[in-house]
């Protein structure tokens, strides 16, 4: 790739991401040298391997257990680094009026999903990994993204749904989901990832850019108005945001995600995802 294009960096529209959309509305991001854009995936992380493996991302910030699908099955991809030190915590979200009422009653379920391999597809086979169900059984529903996991709930085509807790929190408060519980991931939450075929120039490109994202990060977890900020851009109450901060720890430097991965990859082989 020529130095003069921009690197193309995806990643979820949550507020995990907001230290990559400071560094580059502040024009910090342009110290790495090239040009960055940002794109927008509400699909989730099945949706970025899959243009990070075709050459349409040089970068995407993808969830551990998708990175580790990923790796397993070959495709042109190159873990980076860690981009949080702390888990996911997925909230496990059924209809308000669903009979279901606590986990034992989903092993029959139908569970949505963003789409196959993505984080809320692998959650749900390690869920019932943990649970002692047969991963065989469970069935699922394509429902593309958290609006259409309403929608599939309001047309009785899903029963059960994981996503993020806190993402999830003004849909609870509306009524629309009602949460019984949270399976928490025993690895750390996100690993960014770049495509195989990333020459010497664009890793130093793409190092560059990480160390100035980690900074904002820093600055962000450091910042007396950063819990308001957030609340403001992600729609967020400023008390679930504190919730949040106080369970989320970015990286604050290059960190190595082999073991993260590992543990991913042995939890989704004994799931039979891999």
């Amino acid at each position: 790739m020529s130095q003069n294009q921009p690197l193309r960096v995806g990643g979820v529209p949550e507020h995990f991401n907001l230290p990559w959309h400071l560094a580059i509305e502040s024009g910090d991001a342009s110290r790495c040298g090239r040009e960055v854009v940002w794109a927008e995936y509400s699909t989730g992380t099945g949706a970025m391997l899959a243009d990070l493996a075709a050459g349409q991302l040089d970068l995407a910030i993808l969830l551990t257990e998708g990175a580790a699908l990923g790796l397993a099955r070959k495709m042109p991809i190159e873990a980076v680094s860690l981009y949080t030190t702390s888990p996911l915590i997925w909230g496990v979200h059924v209809p308000a009026d669903s009979r279901f009422q606590n986990l034992a009653d989903l092993k029959a379920a139908r569970y949505g999903i963003s789409r196959p391999g993505s984080g809320s597809h692998l959650m749900s086979l390690a869920m019932a990994m943990q649970e002692g169900w047969p991963t065989a059984d469970l069935e699922f529903e394509i429902v593309d993204d958290l609006p259409g996991a309403i929608t599939a709930f309001d047309e009785g085509r899903a029963d059960v749904f994981l996503w993020e807790h806190f993402t999830t929190q003004p849909a609870v408060d509306a009524g629309h989901f009602r949460r019984i519980d949270d399976f928490i991931a025993p690895w750390p939450a996100w690993v960014v990832c770049t495509g195989r075929q990333s020459g010497q120039q664009q890793h130093a490109a793409i190092a560059s850019l990480f160390a100035i994202v980690v900074e904002h990060a820093g600055r962000l977890i450091a910042a007396s108005d950063g819990a308001a900020m957030i609340a403001e851009r992600y729609g967020l109450q400023q008390a679930t945001v504190l919730q949040w901060l106080s369970k989320t720890q970015w990286v604050d430097r290059h960190t190595p995600a082999g073991s993260a991965l590992a543990l991913a990859r042995e939890m989704l082989q004994k799931a039979d995802a891999i």
